[in-house]
């Protein structure tokens, strides 16, 4: 996240195939018992949602914008 948020572009990262892809691994290494920090899981995540949000006609603003989006 810190990459992006610099403005390093990284091709499909905030993709919904990214999410699914992270939280089936997320699910899995949970199940297992792995001792993991889900936390930065659960940001990537919700970074993915809100990217897909701005994509709505209503965020059609934020988008457009270059300094608001990421």
């Amino acid at each position: 996240m810190k990459a992006i948020l610099s403005g390093v572009y990284i091709y499909q990262y905030l993709s919904v195939k990214a999410a699914i892809g992270k939280w089936i691994g997320l699910v899995f290494a949970i199940s297992v018992g792995l001792s993991l920090a889900i936390m930065g899981a659960y940001v990537h995540i919700a970074c993915v949602f809100a990217n897909q949000l701005s994509k709505l006609s209503f965020f059609k603003e934020i988008s457009e914008n270059k300094q608001l989006k990421l």
